[in-house]
């Protein structure tokens, strides 16, 4: 049955592009632009999220839910991958705390609380910036598609100050 309902999705996307490119490109980048799971309403925010300090930073007129937890001597922002959020660092940002940083963490377009409705990296290097911009941190850490995120913000702001940027689980080629 998965098989048939695949191949008529094939079928039609192909009859779809033959009548109109620009339409098809339009559904697909909806289609895949939409994380199935991470996002959360107010009143089903994690425990941890709750504990930290709440700063609704702007982008145009996008709200990114950015969070603190800390007052050390070094900042560090952390930058979540596809269907996550700011709440799957929990273990890090105990550790980091224990160590003296200021942690920031923020929630990527269309995933957690961001009023964002759909992702793309480029709007995602688009808050990491606005973050940057207020925060100054010493370091960034990016996991999945946040770090692809990161790498972009890095190429596009070259001389930025950063002391060091961590990824995991980050693509091996950019090639698109």
């Amino acid at each position: 049955m998965q098989k048939i309902i695949l191949q008529l999705i094939i079928i039609w996307l192909r009859l779809l592009w033959f009548f109109s490119p620009k339409r098809t490109m339009h559904w697909l980048h909806h289609f895949f632009s939409k994380p199935s799971k991470g996002n959360y309403k107010n009143f089903q925010k994690p425990t941890f999220l709750k504990e930290a300090k709440l700063d609704l930073e702007f982008l145009k007129d996008h709200q990114i839910p950015l969070y603190q937890w800390g007052k050390g001597t070094h900042k560090v922002l952390l930058v979540h991958g596809w269907n996550s959020n700011a709440a799957r660092w929990q273990p890090l940002i105990q550790k980091l705390l224990v160590h003296n940083f200021e942690v920031y963490a923020l929630e990527a377009p269309a995933h957690g609380m961001s009023s964002e409705k759909h992702f793309s990296v480029p709007k995602y290097e688009q808050f990491i910036h606005k973050v940057y911009e207020k925060v100054q941190p010493n370091y960034m850490i990016g996991h999945s598609i946040g770090a692809t995120a990161v790498l972009y913000w890095c190429h596009l702001h070259p001389n930025r100050q950063l002391n060091k940027v961590g990824l995991l689980c980050a693509p091996s080629d950019m090639r698109v």
